[in-house]
């Protein structure tokens, strides 16, 4: 084979299966001496992974435990993937917890919420449902069956997002889902009051940008009008289609990289970094592994 081509051959076979492992992590070319990690960095690192992931502090029998397995395998890439994906995955019980697994998707839930709608409590939502049925029994007394069907449906977009807690966890939703159901009921409503400001904030929460001129006409035709405008490369003709069609959108997807980053390092990734997350994601809504391999890092670890 000619030594040229070999060359290349090799190259792109290596970049092919790098591109597609699953554990592919962005990391610093000089890796730190991790023999000179102190203790106290290593229980640092896991007391922010357990708040991160599941909302708490490890218990002292939990930090003893994490600490010495990070400390027995040199504080590996895989030992620190062994322990976030625990937290998201582990269903034994735990008191106070029920499980890390329930921990860690309650946790994702109230960062939803705290994202979009202010971190409205659950209690405040079914307060806000208990006030709109009382007005349906009204309206049923009253046989007024237009306005009891729409505050049947604000109802039910009510019970989604708090549904959103345990779908999510069980895998009948995705982050997309969550998401379009955490700005499509009276909340978001109260809080973006009219057409012009839900599509302003409908770009800002969920694509960290505001709409551009043209895309700005489009969805406020849509949300206002109910005209039929092509919005992220789908048609959509009312307030729902146009939220389905944020959530599939590509820039939706980025805005949940960023979204992870912000949580996780308190910034925003660089271009290289939403590049290496942004396929993967997309192709299969992995929203854990985004987590557990910018967790991994040395960034994140305070290591570097």
């Amino acid at each position: 084979m000619n030594p040229y081509r070999s060359t290349i051959f090799w190259f792109l076979a290596s970049f092919f299966f790098v591109s597609c492992a699953k554990e592919t992590i962005i990391t610093n070319n000089d890796a730190p001496n991790y023999n000179e990690v102190s203790t106290l960095l290593i229980e640092n690192y896991v007391n922010r992974v357990y708040i991160d992931f599941i909302g708490r502090e490890p218990l002292d029998s939990e930090m003893v435990l994490e600490v010495g397995k990070l400390k027995a395998a040199d504080l590996a890439f895989d030992a620190r993937r062994k322990m976030i994906e625990n937290l998201q995955t582990d269903t034994s019980f735990i008191e106070g917890d029920s499980s890390y697994r329930r921990a860690y998707y309650h946790r994702m839930y109230n960062l939803s919420k705290a994202r979009v709608i202010e971190g409205a409590s659950n209690s405040e939502i079914n307060q806000k449902m208990g006030i709109i049925k009382a007005q349906m029994k009204q309206d049923s007394i009253n046989g007024n069956w237009a306005a009891y069907d729409e505050n049947k449906r604000k109802v039910e977009k009510y019970q989604k997002v708090l549904d959103c807690d345990h779908e999510f966890e069980q895998g009948l939703i995705y982050i997309d889902s969550v998401f379009a159901r955490m700005i499509n009921n009276g909340i978001y409503d109260f809080i973006n009051m009219n057409s012009f400001n839900f599509v302003n904030a409908s770009f800002d929460n969920l694509l960290y940008r505001f709409p551009t001129g043209d895309e700005f006409n489009r969805a406020y035709n849509v949300i206002e009008y109910n005209q039929t405008e092509l919005i992220f490369g789908q048609g959509a003709s009312n307030k729902d289609e146009y939220i389905q069609a944020m959530v599939a959108s590509s820039n939706f997807h980025e805005g949940i990289i960023m979204w992870l980053y912000q949580n996780l390092l308190q910034r925003f990734p660089n271009s290289a970094e939403t590049a290496h997350h942004l396929d993967y994601f997309s192709q299969t809504r992995d929203l854990q592994e985004v987590q557990v391999q910018i967790a991994i890092s040395d960034e994140y670890a305070g290591f570097d």
